[in-house]
């Protein structure tokens, strides 16, 4: 995202990018990946595609979900809790994990 979309630092982050192994350039990177939205743009696919497979795994005909519902809930679990530490409580309706 940080590459193709149109933002201030696009070519700054595209020189980091090569010296992503430096601290100083991986932070900046980082800040960088904020700053155009690229973290939100991720956090909003996430919680889209969490929605669509729990709607699918709603509508299938299984005798136990229990185990599937379990995968799926580990699979965002660490975004759930970078969200909570962030004071996002209801987690962008990621419950249930």
């Amino acid at each position: 995202y940080a590459l193709t979309a149109d933002h201030p630092d696009r070519a700054r982050f595209k020189a980091l990018l090569s010296r992503i192994d430096d601290l100083q350039a991986l932070q900046a990177a980082q800040h960088i990946l904020v700053r155009c939205g690229a973290v939100s743009y991720c956090v909003y696919h996430v919680v889209q595609r969490h929605q669509a497979a729990r709607r699918l795994l709603d509508d299938m005909p299984l005798t136990d979900p229990t185990p599937m519902r379990d995968l799926l809930a580990r699979q965002v679990e660490p975004l759930v809790t970078l969200l909570r530490g962030m004071g996002v409580e209801n987690s962008l309706e990621l419950g249930g994990v």
